[in-house]
């Protein structure tokens, strides 16, 4: 007798994580006896419905690990199965979040080789929008689905599309290198731009319908794409980022992150584009100012749509440059994406 465990992977805000596992058997299991380790140590359960165990968000069930080198890491907790008094074979797999399943795995060839994440309902009888999401450092790589894991961005995105619009949604992934220069080489961002035009193109996507988001380095590199290419992006919300583009300085304080100066020439380029900006009061890796004085800058230069929202100091706990966990569920932030047109 061979009983089943599946290990359901859920992605939450913090990352992906195995938050349950039902039992499949022919036989009558006492649920009571059944207990999971993990080097010996027991995993706490929360709830038991029918045969299935939940664990909820347990730091020890982490598949995403950020690494020393700035860096996610894919890791499967090594999660043991007993149960008392039963020698009959038991064997698992691990599913992935079913949301993120629903994207699939791509890859461009241009200037440079990225993998990205495609959501589609496939239905390319008429125009659609699309919805352009950068990742930060830690999910740069190839064709490892981190931009999908590393947070819960993509699958909000998706979650309201399924009930709202017939969205594509598509999730690039920058390629690592030591420095954290994800979307800030030459290469990516011409690359980049390739491939969203590729898709405009194969996807039938609506061109006055573009949306891009991002966040860290990847809401650096939304604040210059919409700057570079206005005419391509229909709305944009950045979070904790500053408008890069090459041969300017970064300005940093100790504690307080770094960031950089828009320049007139830049927010005169964004002067009609709708924008929804966010960042944390108290975040530690970019300074906040970059978004709050490049705000102040688009809008001295007649810029009438566009917000700004700040999270107070402390509302993200010890990790406070992680403001897109509060971002991107705001329930304001996609219906008025969506309107907005080019």
């Amino acid at each position: 007798m061979t009983i089943k465990v599946e290990f359901q992977r859920e992605v939450l805000q913090d990352g992906d994580y195995v938050t349950s596992a039902n039992f499949t058997s022919d036989r009558k299991i006492d649920l009571n006896d059944v207990n999971f380790t993990i080097h010996d140590e027991k995993i706490d359960i929360k709830k038991i419905s029918k045969n299935k165990f939940y664990f909820g968000q347990n730091e020890k069930l982490a598949t995403i690990h950020f690494g020393s080198n700035f860096q996610d890491h894919f890791v499967l907790p090594e999660i043991s199965v007993h149960i008392n008094d039963l020698d009959d074979n038991i064997v698992s797999e691990f599913k992935e979040d079913p949301i993120a399943e629903k994207f699939t795995t791509n890859f461009y060839h241009g200037k440079e080789t990225l993998s990205y994440y495609l959501y589609t309902s496939q239905s390319k009888s008429k125009k659609r929008p699309m919805v352009v999401f950068l990742h930060g450092s830690g999910e740069r790589g190839y064709g490892d689905r981190y931009p999908l894991w590393g947070n819960d961005v993509a699958e909000q995105i998706v979650r309201y599309v399924k009930s709202h619009e017939d969205a594509v949604v598509v999730a690039p992934q920058a390629t690592w290198r030591k420095e954290l220069n994800g979307w800030f080489r030459k290469s990516v961002r011409k690359t980049l731009m390739d491939l969203i035009k590729y898709l405009i193109k194969t996807e039938n996507i609506d061109q006055k319908r573009v949306y891009l988001l991002g966040l860290s380095n990847g809401g650096a590199g939304t604040w210059h794409f919409a700057e570079n290419h206005p005419d391509m992006f229909a709305a944009i919300a950045p979070c904790c980022g500053y408008i890069y583009n090459d041969g300017k300085y970064f300005l940093e304080a100790p504690g307080k992150g770094r960031y950089m100066e828009p320049t007139e020439n830049e927010a005169n380029a964004l002067k009609d584009m709708p924008i929804w900006a966010f960042a944390a009061a108290d975040d530690n890796v970019v300074n906040p100012d970059g978004t709050r004085h490049t705000v102040k800058a688009i809008k001295e230069a007649g810029n009438k749509n566009i917000r700004e929202t700040i999270y107070d100091a402390g509302m993200l706990g010890n990790n406070p440059h992680n403001s897109w966990k509060l971002a991107y569920h705001e329930q304001d932030l996609f219906p008025w994406m969506f309107k907005q047109k080019k």
